[in-house]
């Protein structure tokens, strides 16, 4: 299957590479925002595909997984 319709709103499909990269994206703590930036969609968009999918999106507060806590004393 090429392409699965989205349910947020009437946008364009998404195709099961945009699927599989939203996945990678957000399993690498990728905030929300850049991912928007990457697959060329809304933050909206990208938020209404994971919540469909079940895919947690890390809070734009949080640093990503690769920082490290280690400047804190």
């Amino acid at each position: 299957m090429a392409e699965t319709k989205s349910t947020d709103g009437g946008g364009r499909a998404w195709s099961d590479a945009e699927i599989e990269q939203l996945r990678a994206l957000a399993k690498g703590n990728t905030p929300t925002g850049l991912i928007a930036v990457r697959l060329g969609r809304s933050g909206q968009a990208i938020e209404a595909k994971a919540a469909e999918l079940g895919i947690p999106l890390a809070p734009p507060h949080r640093p990503p997984a690769s920082s490290t806590a280690d400047t804190e004393q």
